[in-house]
């Protein structure tokens, strides 16, 4: 007499499609957090970055609106390349296209570099953006877990603004100590 079920006692639950789906919500709210905290740490580490790179008061806007110009307008072809093709690659392109554009922006040893980093993360933020609530979409089939999936990628993406400020001061307050910082977060003492 065979079988044709496994014997094991315990069922294999790293491989089951329902696990997968809520570790997809995980990747993708840590996703939508990095996206909102950019903006507000940028804004709390801008001063520490000027005095490190020793650009005008002028050109500070820069760095802020070269991630807004090119985020704002690409948003609507990163939502087209994530419905031309397949949402997780882009979603994955994007992701790892914006964690590479800000180590170069972290790591910018010149206001041109930072600027251009910026403007960087913005295009990979814009390819992102659309990608992540579509891959929610289509990994959540059931309504009541897509409910539970968006109400938990929605919280994560409201708090992200608190967070960024409170990060950000933390970040350009005692890194600047423990001289570990990047010319972008903080300057030396």
């Amino acid at each position: 007499m065979t079988s044709a079920t496994t014997s094991s006692a315990t069922p294999d639950w790293r491989n089951t499609p329902a696990d997968r789906r809520w570790l997809v919500l995980v990747v993708v709210a840590v996703a939508q957090l990095m996206l909102v905290l950019d903006g507000t740490i940028v804004n709390i580490a801008l001063p520490s970055a000027q005095q490190s790179l020793g650009f005008s008061n002028s050109d500070r806007q820069w760095v802020v609106t070269a991630y807004a110009l090119s985020f704002g307008s690409l948003l609507l072809v990163g939502g087209r390349l994530g419905g031309m093709f397949s949402r997780k690659w882009v979603f994955v392109t994007g992701l790892v296209g914006f964690a590479i554009a800000s180590a170069i922006g972290g790591a910018a040893g010149s206001f041109v570099v930072l600027v251009t980093g910026r403007a960087l993360q913005g295009a990979f933020g814009a390819v992102l953006a659309p990608a992540a609530p579509g891959t929610l979409v289509t990994t959540f089939n059931d309504q009541r877990e897509r409910g539970k999936a968006f109400g938990v990628f929605g919280s994560v993406a409201s708090s992200g603004g608190a967070i960024g400020l409170i990060l950000g001061g933390v970040l350009t307050q005692h890194l600047r100590g423990a001289g570990a910082c990047t010319s972008t977060w903080c300057s030396p003492r």
